[in-house]
């Protein structure tokens, strides 16, 4: 997933790496107040740090908020990670309808009097679970078999 190794470490914005040129750097005169206007000041870098950081949490909530429920307690985390690890999560019978963008029932019936591949590979969706690479692995031989559209790739 694009991004994701980024958004481990980034989750609130920028790190906070502060330069020490200003400080520890040995130039007089003009020279230092050259390295004064290029190297900015702990305390300066640190206060554009936090408006950074607070603009990019507040649009980063803005982006995602409408599509989490009033009571989730997962909200305020960074949610390309979170969205990361609901996706590796086994299916169920629900998440696979939803996958296939079916209904329960229809997926149901489509196990009980599908083709043979379906049935073998969807019938312990029931009491079970499949693991993501299991699903990833037979989802276009299933969109074909359910007549659900051209898989992407086979």
């Amino acid at each position: 997933m694009n991004g994701l190794s980024c958004f481990a470490c980034h989750c609130e914005g920028l790190l906070e790496k502060f330069d020490e040129v200003q400080e520890k750097s040995g130039v007089k005169g003009s020279a230092r107040l050259r390295v004064a206007r290029l190297y900015r000041s702990k305390q300066e870098l640190g206060d554009h740090f936090k408006k950074d950081n607070k603009r990019f949490l507040a649009a980063l909530h803005e982006c995602y908020r409408p599509f989490l429920a009033p009571d989730d307690a997962e909200k305020e985390k960074e949610p390309i990670v979170y969205c990361h690890q609901e996706h590796i999560r086994p299916l169920g019978f629900n998440k696979a309808a939803h996958e296939l963008e079916m209904s329960e029932e229809n997926l149901r019936n489509s196990v009980k009097y599908g083709s043979q591949f379906v049935r073998e590979n969807l019938s312990s969706l029931g009491n079970d679970t499949l693991d993501r690479t299991t699903w990833e692995r037979i989802f276009p031989r299933v969109v074909r078999d359910l007549q659900l559209g051209r898989p992407v790739r086979d």
